[in-house]
């Protein structure tokens, strides 16, 4: 009987260390992978419902050699896809990295070698140039923002990110066009 009692512990302690660790490996994602719903299925992919926003770009480009700029003019066709009306829009300023209050250079990871050289120092410490006051202009300045009427739009500038505030509501299925005028050095 002890043999038996003593083989039955050991081949629960076995089976409990074949297991491993519980890693809950059935249960819910939770946030990680939404229930599935209209607009996407259990796998990630489109549902029924799915829809995505649509943008047409026409860009007149100059590119001028000596100062080493580019000036733009667009005009963007947005058109609402989504179910819901929409009162502002938001455009990406990827340029904007490069402006004088641009904390890239903050975030970026350098390595300090154990010897430097001094072009190699000048490069670290240029990364930095809105610390140090370098004379550089970088980033987009946007001249003028204005509906396909050439009425102003009011605009909101945050880092590399543009808020365009709509006069009226967008609705949903409709579209709505408007120009931008810009420029910036290049670095």
């Amino acid at each position: 009987m002890k043999k038996l009692h003593f083989f039955l512990i050991l081949f629960i302690s076995i089976d409990l260390f074949g297991q491993g660790k519980w890693e809950e490996k059935f249960e819910q994602l939770g946030t990680t992978l939404p229930t599935p719903n209209n607009y996407r299925t259990a796998s990630g992919a489109p549902g029924k419902d799915y829809w995505q926003q649509k943008a047409d770009y026409h860009i007149r480009i100059s590119l001028n050699d000596e100062n080493q700029s580019i000036t733009g003019s667009e005009q963007i066709t947005y058109y609402n896809n989504s179910p819901d009306n929409l009162s502002y829009l938001w455009l990406q300023l990827d340029q904007n990295v490069r402006s004088k209050d641009s904390e890239t250079p903050l975030v970026t990871p350098t390595k300090m070698d154990y010897a430097i050289n001094s072009k190699k120092l000048q490069s670290l410490t240029n990364n930095y140039s809105n610390i140090k006051g370098d004379s550089f202009e970088g980033g987009f300045k946007i001249s003028s923002v204005t509906d396909n009427t050439n009425n102003p739009l009011k605009y909101n500038i945050i880092k590399t990110m543009m808020r365009i505030d709509l006069k009226s509501e967008l609705k949903s299925g409709t579209s709505f066009i408007f120009n931008i005028d810009w420029s910036y050095n290049i670095n």
